[in-house]
Formats: C-alpha cells, structure tokens, sequence
C-alpha cells in the first residue's frame, strides 16, 4: 500500500534519524578502533615518549597513512613481531578488510529515501543505503550489534598488547 505524503514524511524522517544515528555509533567504534591501532603501531615503532609523542601527532593523522595502509602495516607487524595476537585473532587482516568496507558503506551510502525505499524500512526496520550504482545495501539491527561487537571485541584484543 502506497503511503500518502505526511506518511512518507514522517516515514523518511524516521529512517533518517535511526540512520544518522547508527551510522554516528559505526563511525564512532571505527575511529576508537583506528586509535588503537595507531597507538600499538605507535608503541612497536617508537622506543621513547617523545618519538611516540610525535608519531601519534605528525605521522598517524596524516592523510599519508590512510586506514587501509595501517591495516597492511598492521598486518605485517602482527605476522613478525606478535604471533600470539595472529593465534588469537587469525583473520584480523580479512576482518579490518570487513571493518573498513562497512565503515565506508556507512560513511558515503546515502539512504534511500524513495518511496519504495522508505516503504521497505517500514515494513522492516532495515537501515537501506544506496551504494554508487544504487543498488540497495540493506542492514538489519543484528546485523549492526554484530559489527559494533565484532569491533569492540577486536579492538579489546589489540588493546591487551599494549604496554599500558
């Protein structure tokens, strides 16, 4: 059944507020997780508080390390230096990989708010984005509680090998 204008409004207004705020939690558990990812790089690569200091300030934030390139170096360092971390956690590599997919679907998808998109969340509560060729990218709740989980868990992991 078609939703008449105040329906569709009020329909659309909902969508976009859950959606701004779930993507608001996602973004927000990718950068904490980023965080501490640079912190362990941080902390392996630097032997002092100032060349740590200064390797968190200049290096990490710059726009030369983006999240994919701390991923590989994160990758290789783990595989050389930290074998009990890769027992514990075997595909964190794939994992960032899935972390980082999410963080961008969630970060540049803007939602569908057509009238059939908007129809779906209604009948769904699905959170649905449109992706470059929009094509409808659908997340359930669970779906999200398991990627916040997912993230935590892995960030709480990394976190254990860090000397603080």
């Amino acid at each position: 059944m078609a939703l008449n204008e105040i329906e569709y409004k009020a329909a659309a207004a909902e969508a976009s507020k859950l959606t701004a705020m779930l993507r608001g939690l996602v973004m927000n558990s990718v950068a904490h997780l980023e965080i501490v990812i640079d912190t362990f790089l941080a902390h392996h690569f630097c032997k002092t508080n100032r060349d740590f200091k200064d390797f968190m300030t200049f290096i990490l934030p710059s726009n030369i390390i983006i999240f994919e390139n701390k991923r590989n170096i994160f990758k290789k360092v783990v595989e050389a230096y930290y074998p009990n971390l890769k027992k514990e956690v075997p595909n964190f590599h794939a994992l960032l990989g899935k972390i980082r997919d999410r963080r961008n679907e969630f970060a540049h998808y803007p939602l569908d708010i057509t009238p059939e998109g908007v129809q779906l969340f209604l009948e769904t509560k699905n959170i649905i984005l449109l992706d470059s060729t929009k094509t409808q990218v659908r997340y359930t709740s669970t779906q999200i509680t398991e990627l916040g989980n997912t993230i935590q868990e892995l960030s709480n992991k990394i976190t254990k090998y860090l000397p603080i």
